[in-house]
């Protein structure tokens, strides 16, 4: 019986190591194969980086074109988005045009200060002639009418911040806005997304009574779309070409005239300085002195005069230095002047 038992233990052993040597050479086969892939591999590395190390400067080449490239098709892409856009928006304003809303005379000026504190001014309009006098304080111009006009309906419909809109005699025709963030830099007027932004009323501008200076901001585009534009004007026979542009507010429309295409700078350090906030001034003082400013960095200007109580127009556009803008300066054009002579002007006048 025991050896029986033997026998038997003998023949299960045995079918064991039958069983283990195939399982032992297929384990020694995998080895085998995983040191050679591990070893392709690190060959491939080593092959890889060697052509790197040999070729960066191709590498990097085509890695700035792709670059390159991919913002182009991004660039384009919304160039003609805002193409689309700008048809869109003008088809949706261009009405019957409206009658322009003149600016009012230095008499009609003074007639409303008499009116507000006529005990203060009374003795200087008698001793002072009316035409050469302004007061320290400039005084507050109502609107004809607060009612808006019937051809921001629909576009305040599509846009609630749009508060006019910008006409420059073939160059631009453009909604602009008003916001108190910087959200429409990088938006078009529907809100979607586009490098060519939307035209911005400077937030300080308070539009519940006639402002007396407008500084509108847009992109420095160098498809020449929105701002992009202005670079024109420093040319002395385009300016000379195209002196007048048109801004309607919500609630009268306006023609402007150039005075001139300024370059200033931001840098409160700069001789150049020129602060926009005091643009927004009433002080009769302050307004002479930015005048001055920007005509002093005039790279082109007209012949058109201009005084502290007219309304200004200010279009302006970064440049390369970041401290730095263009800036084309307008002013209303006055009750009764006529403008085929101020063109007249402007064509005889424009230097550098």
């Amino acid at each position: 019986m025991l050896r029986q038992v033997y026998l038997r233990m003998r023949n299960v052993q045995k079918n064991i190591y039958t069983v283990k040597e195939p399982i032992l050479s297929q384990d020694q086969e995998l080895q085998r194969s995983a040191a050679e892939h591990e070893r392709l591999t690190k060959a491939m590395k080593n092959h890889i980086l060697t052509w790197i190390r040999r070729h960066w400067a191709v590498l990097l080449f085509g890695l700035l074109i792709v670059y390159g490239a991919g913002h182009l098709i991004v660039y384009l892409a919304d160039y003609g988005r805002w193409v689309r856009t700008s048809r869109e928006l003008s088809s949706m304003y261009s009405t019957e045009a409206p009658a322009q809303t003149p600016a009012p005379s230095r008499a009609v000026l003074m007639e409303t200060m008499i009116q507000e504190d006529p005990e203060e001014l009374a003795a200087d309009l008698w001793e002072t002639p009316v035409e050469t006098t302004l007061p320290e304080h400039l005084p507050e111009v109502r609107y004809a009418t607060e009612e808006i006009s019937s051809r921001f309906q629909s576009l305040q419909s599509a846009n609630p911040y749009v508060i006019g809109w910008l006409n420059m005699e073939g160059l631009l025709d453009q909604p602009v806005v008003q916001t108190s963030d910087d959200f429409y830099l990088t938006h078009d007027f529907y809100g979607r997304k586009n490098d060519n932004g939307t035209l911005l009323l400077d937030a300080l501008v308070s539009m519940k009574t006639r402002p007396y200076s407008l500084v509108i901001y847009g992109h420095n585009m160098k498809s020449g779309a929105m701002f992009g534009c202005l670079r024109n004007y420093e040319n002395r026979d385009f300016l000379a070409r195209n002196p007048f542009l048109s801004f309607d507010s919500l609630y009268e429309s306006a023609r402007y005239v150039v005075l001139s295409v300024s370059r200033v700078s931001l840098n409160t350090m700069d001789p150049d300085y020129l602060d926009f906030y005091m643009l927004q001034s009433d002080l009769t003082r302050e307004r002479r002195r930015c005048l001055s400013i920007l005509e002093e960095n005039a790279v082109q200007r007209t012949g058109v005069d201009v005084r502290e109580d007219d309304q200004l127009l200010l279009l302006v556009t970064c440049l390369d230095d970041p401290d730095n803008r263009r800036v084309l300066v307008a002013r209303r054009v006055r009750e009764g002047e006529d403008e085929t002579a101020l063109r007249a002007l402007c064509s005889g006048h424009t230097a550098e």
